[in-house]
């Protein structure tokens, strides 16, 4: 079976997570998870296999030098939900059109375990045996918090005092200029940290009652009046280790006034932040970010709310805590008679800590990614998502977030949206880059 085939076939299995479990189909989890020793035999034959939580794996590769730390990488397999009508080809095709692979989890995140998968089966199929012990992980519930995935697994591998050299997950990616527009070549980001999260709720009380005699303000006024509050007073603008890093690695990229500010980024920061706010995508790279999200009040046109509520979803820059993004709202809104505090189910967590580029594991990966594709930059940058490796930081002192497939505009407006997909030759690129990394190990 081709890496194409594996792929097409890894997207018919509807391994959708829902917010509202009852919903989700695990029968299709147990028949993606049959699948893949069959598309693996190789793999699976010469690993050990474990099963978490009854739906997420553990496959160890035995190295031959047991005293050599262990590496890891780390994919998870659920997806989020389709809106099929709005897709140009069935979200859970896998069709294969116009030099793509289309489908849900195409990118995020099938692609990236079927090539990491694929590139240990050709490896050793070769003949390959790692030096240092090699773990390969999958977790089932990344999109809904990883819970009952990959915080299982990690407590797995507490209770076999695993310690990892490095942790591989997703996070950043190659981009084109179209996307990166500071240097005229694709720049492959890999994620040195992670921004941390919170959901926070803003609530006012009012006092119900028809609409036709309604008092000064109501429930829902204050809460209005909250949140443009907090969008005018945003978060300072920090320029912090990693975002400094990027611009170190991508300064000598650039020309003139521009080479000089990147390579003095936090000398040139007065400068430098007016430009960067002038992008969503740059201005989430150098402060915590809020977005309302939701809002609440009455269930009916005419009824005054007796509660009213917004959701402001908060990405925590490293140096900043849950704690921190609380207090700077309460500074922002004081005065108005509003309660703010974490939505405790929804569980946040603070900024991870960042990985050096300066050990093994980093180089590893830019080497690997270099030796696919030559006329790259290489940079280190901050992941602004929420990935499974935050359960991993008591795990190892060094997790970097990649996945080596080029992506434009387009193809990132994809991710969580319509029209999935991911080029032919993007997938044959990755197996080769995995190949590559796995040679270091």
């Amino acid at each position: 079976m081709e890496i194409v085939d594996k792929l097409s076939s890894a997207i018919r299995f509807k391994t959708v997570s829902y917010t509202e479990q009852s919903r989700i189909e695990y029968d299709q989890y147990e028949k993606f998870l049959e699948f893949l020793p069959t598309a693996f035999p190789t793999l699976f034959r010469s690993a050990e296999k474990e099963l978490i939580s009854d739906y997420s794996l553990v496959l160890k590769l035995p190295g031959r030098e047991p005293s050599a730390q262990p590496v890891l990488l780390l994919a998870h397999y659920d997806v989020v939900p389709a809106d099929e009508s709005a897709w140009k080809f069935p979200p859970f095709e896998g069709r294969v059109a116009e030099n793509a692979l289309w489908g849900r989890g195409a990118l995020d995140n099938k692609g990236t375990l079927i090539t990491i998968l694929q590139a240990a089966e050709e490896a050793l199929e070769r003949g390959w045996q790692p030096e240092r012990t090699v773990y390969f992980a999958s977790g089932h519930d990344e999109e809904i918090g990883g819970a009952n995935g990959a915080k299982q697994i990690v407590e797995y591998f507490r209770r076999q005092g695993v310690y990892f050299h490095a942790v591989y997950d997703e996070g950043m990616t190659i981009v084109t200029p179209e996307v990166f527009s500071m240097v005229d070549k694709n720049v492959a980001f890999i994620g040195t940290s992670e921004k941390g999260h919170v959901d926070i709720e803003i609530s006012a009380l009012g006092k119900s009652g028809h609409a036709s005699m309604p008092p000064n303000s109501t429930a829902a006024g204050t809460v209005a009046r909250a949140v443009s509050l907090l969008e005018k007073n945003p978060f300072p603008a920090r320029i912090i280790g990693p975002v400094a890093e990027l611009f170190a690695y991508i300064a000598p990229h650039t020309r003139g006034i521009t080479k000089l500010v990147l390579q003095n980024s936090r000398f040139c920061a007065p400068v430098l932040k007016p430009l960067l706010q002038r992008s969503h995508t740059s201005n989430a790279l150098i402060r915590t970010t809020q977005a309302a999200t939701m809002l609440q009040g009455s269930p009916k046109e005419n009824v005054l709310p007796a509660r009213a509520s917004a959701v402001v979803n908060c990405r925590i820059l490293p140096g900043e805590t849950i704690d921190d993004v609380v207090r700077h709202m309460q500074r922002v809104v004081d005065g108005l008679a509003v309660t703010i505090e974490p939505i405790a189910h929804l569980e946040g967590n603070n900024p991870l800590p960042v990985s050096s580029t300066r050990q093994p594991g980093y180089r590893w990966l830019a080497e690997a990614v270099k030796a696919v594709y030559p006329d790259i930059i290489v940079s280190p940058s901050i992941v602004l998502v929420t990935t499974d490796s935050r359960h991993f930081k008591d795990c190892s002192d060094n997790i970097y977030r990649f996945i080596p497939f080029v992506l434009d505009k387009a193809l990132l407006g994809s991710i969580h949206s319509a029209d999935e997909r991911l080029p032919i030759e993007d997938l044959h690129a990755a197996v080769r880059v995995y190949s590559r990394l796995l040679e270091q190990f």
